[in-house]
Parts: C-alpha cells; sequence; structure tokens
C-alpha cells in the first residue's frame, strides 16, 4: 500500500494512538467522532499493512503501538500540513502588504480596520515592517455609516455579514482576499 493512500481517519487514528498507546477503540470513536466498528476495521488495516502493532497486555487491555512507518506517515502529514499552512499565511500576507502598498501610492494615509483578531494582527505586521511615520492605523470597534469622505482614509473590514457597499474608501478584506 501506498503511504500516500491512507485516508484522513486512517491518518486521525494514527495521531489518536501516537498520543496514547494505551488508548481503547471507544475513546478513539469519540475523540475522532467515527463509530466504534469503523475504528475496529482501520486499527486492523493500519496493523495489517505494517503502521500499526497490537499488543496484547492481558485479556481486556490492549496497546497499540506505532511501527517506523506509521510515525513516518504521521510526520509526513504534519510537515505537509505545516508545509500548506504556511503557504497560505504567505499568500495572503503578500495580498494584504499589496494591498497597503497600493493604498498608499493612491494617496491613503489614514487607515481604520474593522477587523477579525488575526487579521489585524496581520495588518499591524505589515504597518511594522513599511515603517512610514506618514501612515496612521488604528483599530475601530464600530462601524460608521458612512463610508465616504476623506480621499485620504481607507477602511479594512472582515464584517462577514455586511454586504459590499462601493465606496472607494472601504475594503472587505473577505471580499478581498477570497
Amino acid at each position: 500500500m501506498n503511504t500516500s493512500q491512507l485516508t484522513e481517519k486512517e491518518i486521525n487514528i494514527l495521531e489518536q494512538l501516537a498520543r496514547n498507546q494505551k488508548i481503547s477503540q471507544r475513546e478513539i470513536a469519540r475523540n475522532t467522532g467515527l463509530s466504534l466498528g469503523l475504528v475496529n476495521l482501520i486499527i486492523k488495516k493500519l496493523a495489517k499493512t505494517g503502521y500499526v502493532k497490537i499488543k496484547q497486555l492481558n485479556r481486556k487491555k490492549i496497546e497499540y503501538i506505532l511501527t517506523p512507518k506509521g510515525f513516518a506517515e504521521k510526520t509526513k502529514k504534519t510537515y505537509n500540513y505545516i508545509l500548506k499552512i504556511t503557504n497560505k499565511f504567505l499568500t495572503i500576507y503578500s495580498k494584504l502588504n499589496n494591498l497597503i502598498v497600493e493604498s498608499i501610492k493612491n494617496g491613503k494615509t489614514n487607515f481604520y480596520i474593522f477587523a477579525d483578531d488575526e487579521i489585524y494582527s496581520l495588518l499591524m505586521l505589515i504597518f511594522k515592517t513599511l515603517n512610514n511615520k506618514n501612515i496612521k492605523h488604528t483599530r475601530i470597534y464600530k462601524l460608521p455609516q458612512n463610508f465616504n469622505g476623506s480621499l485620504n482614509v481607507l477602511y479594512l473590514i472582515t464584517d462577514h455579514t455586511m454586504k459590499f457597499r462601493n465606496s472607494p474608501n472601504l475594503v472587505n478584506l473577505i471580499q478581498y482576499l477570497s
């Protein structure tokens, strides 16, 4: 069996077994949301294909040991996940950075930010990196009724419920990043 063919369910069970070798199948089922029967089938398949060894401790107790092959697959999956998340982060960072730089080139000097904590933190990192003392940025906790006004103002928002308003002073970051 090719290691890249492991399903998400199988990987989830490998992760459960890596955390606790003496975990019961019932606990695995509870933690993963899978049925007890499916957990049993997957563990048997993982043992048959060499990802897990099953050791009988006594009549009622079983220990599941990740083999080097199982540990390598779990590590590979974690590494690929980290790469995927890092690439997403860099893409979002790059898009937001380009937005800010282009906005500054177009005369925007006052940025009002109504955003989720994660996006707000990323924007603060961008502003800090730009290190432009002429640029002001302020976090706001309530949106104004009207986004028109001074040409040097830009509102950056992540309001999921707000419909797009056509204003040169507003960027809905959810739409911008999608």
